[in-house]
């Protein structure tokens, strides 16, 4: 007795096999990246705000904690780097009006488990500003 075997059949049985490991690789993949690792904020003041990137352009910032020490000589600043994505311009906007008017802010952000070329160059994202009086 001889086995036949279709070749026709094998190859497109392994074709359906590798798009189908594909594509879970890829769903796993754009899950974990956009899984929120923590949520929470920070005060202090905006000092810096600025469009950077070749090919994809993301706003990227750093605040001010204002942290102070009891060594040394003067006062010491702890600076906090963020992301803002490019899709929430009210974001930017709050930003902006506290930079101009010399405010701290309470910056909302979510942490995510990696980054991404598209979405900054950190991986705390801005999603919401307080104007601290």
């Amino acid at each position: 007795m001889s086995v036949q075997i279709n070749k026709q059949k094998v190859k497109r049985g392994a074709l359906i096999t590798l798009g189908s490991v594909l594509v879970v690789v890829i769903i796993g993949f754009l899950t974990y990246a956009n899984f929120t690792y923590s949520k929470g904020y920070r005060n202090g003041m905006v000092i810096k705000i600025s469009s950077k990137g070749m090919m994809f352009k993301t706003w990227e910032g750093q605040l001010n904690l204002g942290a102070y020490t009891n060594e040394g000589e003067g006062a010491p600043t702890t600076i906090w780097e963020f992301s803002v994505p490019s899709s929430n311009d009210q974001v930017l906007e709050d930003i902006n009006t506290s930079i101009d008017n010399g405010k701290r802010v309470k910056l909302h952000y979510k942490e995510k488990l990696m980054t991404l070329p598209w979405r900054g160059d950190t991986k705390y994202l801005i999603y919401k500003v307080d104007i601290l009086e």
